[in-house]
């Protein structure tokens, strides 16, 4: 996956960008989501400052809390400004669903306790019939359900 900095991110949103994938910290670990991603207590904040009700595909909020990520740092110096822009941000590929996976075409991964890929991606085929081999018709069903897919990205 692509890694940003923060600058970038910010530069693409301003100019229209809609990212689907979540964004993680390279080295906090947070994790930030481009769009609505609020609890009831801090929209009904938000909607009281106009600042930060007007578009919100042009804000990024930290998932979990809900909050806008830039908020904090208005109070950084110069210098702790400066860093915060160059930190990395690398994009974390969102599971799809099975069938979304099967008609997307393109090599796809399953992640599951009873099948896992290590990251590779396969064409559909071959990855159906190495679980036909591998796992029995209720493992199949669970894998299937349950499991996290993933469709290889163009790079």
């Amino acid at each position: 996956m692509k890694t940003y900095r923060t600058i970038d991110l910010l530069n693409a949103v301003y100019n229209g960008k809609i990212f689907e994938n979540n964004f993680k910290n390279i080295e906090t670990g947070e994790v930030i989501k481009q769009g609505r991603n609020h609890t009831k207590k801090v929209r009904s904040n938000i909607e009281k400052n106009d600042i930060y009700s007007s578009d919100q595909t042009k804000h990024f909020f930290i998932v979990g809390s809900g909050r806008n990520f830039m908020i904090p740092k208005d109070t950084y110096t110069p210098l702790q400004f400066e860093k915060f822009l160059k930190e990395e941000w690398k994009e974390v590929q969102q599971p799809v669903s099975f069938i979304e996976a099967i008609e997307s075409c393109k090599p796809i991964r399953v992640e599951h306790e009873y099948f896992c890929m290590h990251g590779n991606y396969q064409d559909t085929d071959h990855l159906l019939m190495k679980m036909g081999r591998i796992l029995t018709p209720y493992q199949i069903k669970k894998v299937t359900r349950d499991g996290k897919w993933y469709i290889k990205e163009e790079i």
